[in-house]
């Protein structure tokens, strides 16, 4: 049995009638009853599937390093989580497989930085950048975002604001290497957290 808090204007909770009432992320919503759920399983939403498991798979990865820093501040109206997934997903084949050099782990004013060189070496990646300012929003304090990938998005190395842009350079220890056929991303974001870069992207 639904029910009513603080009149009909206030809080629903339940079925009632034909709706059903609930709170989502603090908001009141009113939905139709569906008592008859069913779990179709046409091509169209077996595909569906697929790239939901596969962007969230891997979201759940760089959810606290990458995605809470990057995108949180930014999402209008959905989590960061949910902001990343939206502007991901369209890279996932049917299959479930994410095309890595299409993927954005950050969006926003600045434009994407330049990664000058990579090299892999004892078990770490030097990783240089052209610390030249490019326009109106990039600043030399900015906070540098790296993360490395497998090709298969099942192994992730992850560098989250530890030099400013004005290093021009990280060393990163990771177990990913050059064989693992993988990409390097790299975005900033500025010191006061008020603005974010575009992505870069290259080959390991």
């Amino acid at each position: 049995m639904g029910k009513f808090y603080n009149g009909v204007l206030g809080t629903m909770t339940g079925k009632v009638g034909g709706v059903v009432g609930r709170t989502w992320k603090g908001i009141n919503t009113v939905a139709a009853y569906q008592p008859n759920v069913s779990n179709p399983r046409t091509n169209l939403q077996v595909a569906q599937r697929a790239k939901m498991t596969a962007i969230t798979l891997f979201a759940s990865q760089i959810n606290t390093s990458i995605i809470k820093p990057l995108w949180d501040r930014f999402a209008k109206g959905m989590s960061g989580y949910n902001a990343f997934i939206q502007n991901n997903i369209p890279f996932v084949s049917d299959l479930g497989v994410i095309d890595l050099s299409k993927l954005e782990i950050s969006k926003g004013k600045m434009v994407a930085p330049v990664i000058a060189d990579t090299s892999y070496n004892g078990g770490k990646w030097n990783i240089e950048w052209d610390p030249a300012i490019a326009d109106s929003y990039s600043m030399s304090t900015d906070k540098a975002y790296i993360l490395i990938t497998s090709s298969d998005a099942k192994k992730v190395t992850i560098s989250a604001g530890i030099v400013q842009r004005s290093a021009g350079q990280i060393v990163i220890p990771s177990d990913i290497s050059p064989d693992d056929e993988g990409y390097i991303y790299l975005a900033f974001k500025r010191a006061d957290g008020t603005i974010v870069s575009n992505t870069a992207c290259c080959r390991l």
